[in-house]
């Protein structure tokens, strides 16, 4: 989920700039107030906080480029050529509530827009020529511990490359990831939430479409993959249809983000940090000309 604050749409109470003095406060329970509903029909207005936190794009960009490029720098100590791969701008493919515009739905059914965008990737990784033996023992260094009469360091050329861009750690990502995540479930556990999705269920029911709420609706194994057929097309813009009449989407994307407005206070030290080291490894990459 894939994948930004609703300011545009009046509903952050509590602006992520506002959030730089923690408050010592114990962890607020029960669930949150809503400021006034929005009306959502497309993803470009949908921005919760924690997006604020987590890796853009354009950013992700920067420190692939730069990493590649450390890489090359790397194998070349061992005679190696390394291609710098191609590399784009991908698109955040996260949709927290699922399909909200009613072109999206008449066009993919519940599929995400960029699913092509995806297959595109993937067919440029799989033309890339693969390493072979020697280069994955240099990548890695689990194998000879010279080559070309080049000493291989510990961890060999990821681990180079990751120590010269600030020892950037991917993995760091999930704890924005884990907290989004718990924004959602507990969302979904909301009572105002659960109104939405009960009276949507009636409006889908009453168009002949049989669904508890919208994740049954969206995660229907009979959608499966490939194409959208003509019975997800229809199922997706009556889910579409029925979420504008009974503003699920707006209810749905306001409830996360005031979920999301109290993990940004109770985690502030957390996310500031993790934010303060991933502007210093962009910097790095910045200087190391992986724009």
């Amino acid at each position: 989920m894939s994948k930004k604050i609703l300011a545009a749409l009046g509903l952050l109470a509590l602006g992520v700039s506002g959030c730089g003095v923690a408050t010592g406060a114990p962890p607020q329970t029960g669930e949150p107030a809503l400021g006034a509903l929005p009306a959502v029909t497309g993803y470009a207005a949908v921005q919760f906080p924690l997006d604020a936190f987590r890796t853009r794009p354009d950013e992700l960009l920067t420190l692939g480029v730069a990493h590649d490029r450390a890489l090359r720098n790397c194998f070349a100590r061992y005679g190696i050529d390394y291609p710098l791969p191609e590399r784009v701008i991908t698109p955040d493919f996260d949709r927290p509530i699922g399909v909200v515009s009613a072109a999206d739905a008449a066009r993919f059914g519940y599929k995400s827009p960029h699913t092509a965008d995806v297959a595109a990737t993937d067919r440029a990784k799989s033309a890339e020529k693969p390493m072979d033996a020697v280069a994955l023992g240099v990548l890695s260094g689990t194998g000879k511990s010279t080559v070309n009469g080049v000493a291989v360091p510990a961890g060999g050329c990821a681990v180079q490359a990751q120590k010269e861009l600030g020892n950037r750690n991917p993995r760091q990502e999930n704890l924005v990831i884990g907290l989004a995540s718990e924004s959602y479930a507990a969302a979904k556990g909301d009572s105002r939430v659960r109104d939405a999705f009960a009276r949507w269920s009636r409006c889908m029911s009453a168009a002949g479409f049989d669904y508890r709420d919208p994740l049954a609706a969206n995660d229907d194994p009979v959608f499966g993959t490939g194409e959208p057929g003509p019975q997800e097309i229809a199922t997706a813009k009556a889910d579409v249809a029925c979420r504008t009449q009974e503003n699920v989407s707006g209810t749905w994307a306001a409830v996360i983000t005031a979920y999301q407005n109290r993990i940004v206070t109770d985690h502030h030290e957390e996310l500031s940090q993790y934010r303060q080291n991933l502007e210093a490894q962009l910097a790095v990459a910045a200087r190391s000309g992986g724009k």
